[in-house]
């Protein structure tokens, strides 16, 4: 079967472009001439040769140990890091006055018209973390071992709110546009994995035997227990007031923040909703008027805390020498508290809920769940 053009013309497989009648483009000349034409498309790029530079971290830590009694000791310690030339997308090419910056009037006679977003891959950002680290550990003694941590902290960086990690996307830019001075301020506060205060305690505990006057079947019952359990507390998630009208600074990045004009916490945003919890007051913060960005910093607010503990308790039952019984109950979420997720954050009609467990910043759902207990039962011979 032939194959033809447009004209009906049949086409060469030894010259397919001459036959279709477009010019060859290859070998295609580098740098590419001034008159080629620019494609009406997007653009991820970055600069090999001007200020693109390697991502790098120091981290620097002090920590003092003391052994307070011979089974007991303690550490406190400052540890923190600074990263610097941290990659961020940034937007070269945003609306100026209803016009983007590299599509002026009169680009067409210079075969210079960008009509799209160009995204760059930025090495201006900076990280910095800071923390105070606690812990005590008691080894073996009457029974307990126990191990407390407990971190004081504060992660703050100048990237753009939830930006893509490890490639370049448009659409995920900073706040303000190139031209303004300072375009990174809005985004210039904590890192989404910030959480202020962390404190996990786990224990081992074998109970003295007791009882010794009660008859031996009691105190075989009540003695020979041990009981173990993680603590785990956690300040919550940072919270970013985003606007739902996107891009009414015209800028064309797409990234505008809420306006906030009262107290951010409480209100009524669940209303009559049922399943729904209220958190943030959406009388409190107003969508960015028409030419502004909004004022809201990246991080400014906190979501709910995390609180939870696991448990297990058990015991084995001798029956012979090499014969015995092991029972073990085991509680998920002991207290059976709720853990709540994050509120929407945009300011629509749903802003300010909560309407499930599920956290902003964790891989797992499996340990938001309510309070589950498992039984077994085993023989080991």
């Amino acid at each position: 079967m032939d194959i033809t053009n447009a004209a009906g013309a049949k086409i060469s497989f030894t010259d397919p472009y001459g036959s279709y009648g477009t010019p060859n483009p290859f070998p295609a000349p580098q740098p590419p001439l001034s008159s080629s034409a620019i494609p009406p498309q997007a653009f991820l790029t970055f600069d090999p040769f001007s200020g693109f530079q390697d991502p790098r971290t120091y981290s620097y830590n002090l920590v003092v140990e003391q052994q307070v009694t011979p089974s007991f000791s303690t550490r406190i310690g400052y540890v923190g890091s600074h990263a610097v030339h941290q990659w961020a997308n940034v937007e070269l090419n945003p609306f100026l006055n209803g016009v983007r910056l590299y599509d002026p009037a009169g680009c067409a006679t210079t075969n210079s018209c960008y009509t799209q977003p160009i995204t760059t891959a930025n090495t201006g950002g900076i990280a910095n973390y800071n923390s105070l680290q606690v812990s005590g550990e008691q080894r073996l003694k009457y029974g307990l071992t126990l191990l407390a941590n407990y971190t004081w902290s504060k992660a703050i960086d100048n990237l753009p709110y939830n930006q893509s990690a490890t490639s370049i996307a448009s659409g995920v830019s900073y706040v303000y546009p190139i031209y303004v001075p300072d375009f990174r301020k809005l985004d210039r506060g904590p890192s989404d994995f910030d959480h202020r205060n962390v404190a996990t305690v786990s224990y081992v505990y074998t109970p003295p035997h007791f009882m010794e006057e009660a008859p031996a079947a009691v105190r075989y019952l009540v003695n020979g227990w041990e009981t173990t359990g993680i603590f785990q507390f956690s300040s919550g998630d940072p919270l970013t007031i985003l606007s739902n009208q996107a891009n009414n600074s015209q800028s064309g990045q797409q990234r505008d923040r809420a306006v906030q004009v009262g107290q951010p916490y409480g209100g009524d945003a669940c209303g009559a909703s049922l399943h729904c919890k209220s958190y943030l007051n959406p009388s409190s913060f107003t969508t960015n008027p028409v030419g502004t960005y909004g004022d809201v910093v990246k991080g400014a607010f906190t979501g709910p805390q995390y609180v939870d503990w696991d448990a297990s308790l058990a015991r084995r039952f001798t029956l012979h020498e090499q014969l015995y019984l092991q029972f073990r109950a085991e509680y998920f979420n002991l207290l059976n508290h709720t853990n709540f997720g994050d509120p929407n954050t945009t300011t629509n009609s749903t802003f300010g809920q909560i309407t499930s467990t599920n956290p902003q910043n964790s891989a797992t759902t499996a340990q938001y769940q309510p309070r589950i207990a498992q039984l077994s039962l085993k023989l080991v011979f």
